[in-house]
């Protein structure tokens, strides 16, 4: 593969999309250098953090990896000296002509952390743990002025619904106006939670008028306090949105955990969450982010890792669900695999390992 891009601000279908080529490369014997780099301290001091990482990782390499590293790394120093990027971050992608060239630059509207990693392929972890983040969802801020409902996102906001609720002449009617808006909303965005900010009785109101099904998804009813600023409601909020997601996924794990039935079909940590993948036995993929090792400057290409576990699914489409960490997680290195079903099982020849149920005893 050759290519040389630069990417915009992505949105979610678009870091989607990039996630799943990133997934999908093949390793080679040349280094693919990731890097994700913050530009909030300015361009000055992130050119500074990536001379002193290229030492630190050049001294670990030797012979045609660290020739071929090098080559890569400049391609990103060069970017970074050449272009302008007004945003907030930004992901590197390159490896050298020997290995297939490769070259992809990110532009992101989120605060990161810098990180440098080198290995067979791209480190597509810190973009999955991105997605994760900052999931989209409704957020509708409801007043007895007006309601506005906005699509957030990696960074974003897309004004979805507004309604202007001065002009009614009784609360009552307020009411009926801002949960239309609200309705017809969330009938045109199916697949996203919401989240009700403003006045606690007002919000309420909304909230218990709305048809069942819809107030289903609405997973947080938070009241605006005197002097609560949009940075502090956006922060509660996208905090919220995650929690809420890492917990429907953690019952769906315990729930299978609990189940007799389904116990033998669980596999854990890496190696046998990779086994289940390799055998197209994995109907599910469970990871924590709080156990994954996201600082390795060097990934070992000789050593299975949780970012082969990772790309592998992605291949396989197999769905990947973020769960808050617990005993058994902390146990499994952070990643569990819920074997398709047991006909999959039988049909591919996969038998979980005699210790596999160990962490789920």
């Amino acid at each position: 593969m050759r290519t040389n891009d630069i990417q915009c601000s992505p949105g979610q279908h678009e870091l989607d999309e990039n996630i799943r080529l990133l997934a999908h490369m093949e390793s080679t014997h040349s280094p693919m250098v990731s890097c994700y780099l913050s530009l909030r301290a300015g361009r000055d001091n992130a050119r500074d953090y990536l001379l002193s990482q290229k030492q630190q990782i050049a001294a670990r390499l030797s012979g045609f990896e660290q020739q071929e590293f090098e080559q890569a790394y400049d391609s990103i120093l060069n970017n970074l000296e050449t272009s302008q990027y007004d945003c907030k971050a930004l992901a590197y992608f390159s490896r050298s002509f020997k290995g297939g060239h490769f070259f992809r630059v990110l532009q992101l509207d989120i605060l990161l952390k810098n990180s440098v990693t080198v290995s067979a392929a791209p480190n597509i972890l810190p973009l999955m743990l991105l997605r994760h983040e900052y999931g989209q969802y409704l957020q509708a801020s409801v007043s007895e002025g007006a309601i506005e409902i906005c699509e957030l996102g990696l960074g974003t906001s897309t004004m979805r619904g507004m309604a202007n609720l001065i002009s009614t002449s009784s609360e009552e009617s307020r009411l009926a106006t801002a949960r239309h808006m609200l309705e017809r909303t969330m009938r045109s965005r199916p697949q996203l939670d919401v989240i009700l900010v403003g006045e606690q009785s007002f919000i309420h109101g909304v909230y218990n008028n709305l048809p069942r099904l819809l107030r289903r998804r609405v997973i947080q009813l938070i009241p605006r306090q005197p002097g609560d600023t949009d940075f502090k409601i956006l922060k509660v909020g996208k905090l919220t949105h995650k929690r809420h997601r890492e917990y429907l996924s953690g019952n769906q794990l315990n729930e299978a955990i609990k189940s007799g039935h389904v116990l033998e079909q669980l596999t854990t940590g890496v190696s046998g969450s990779l086994r289940a993948l390799n055998s197209y036995a994995a109907g599910r993929l469970y990871v924590t982010a709080d156990d994954l090792d996201l600082n390795a400057m060097c990934i070992d290409a000789q050593k299975d890792s949780v970012l082969d576990v990772i790309r592998l699914a992605i291949q396989q489409a197999v769905p990947i669900h973020f769960v808050s960490s617990n005993r058994i997680m902390h146990q499994a290195e952070g990643i569990a695999c819920l074997v398709a079903d047991k006909a999959v099982m039988h049909r591919s020849g996969f038998r979980p390992a005699a210790n596999s149920l160990d962490m789920v005893a």
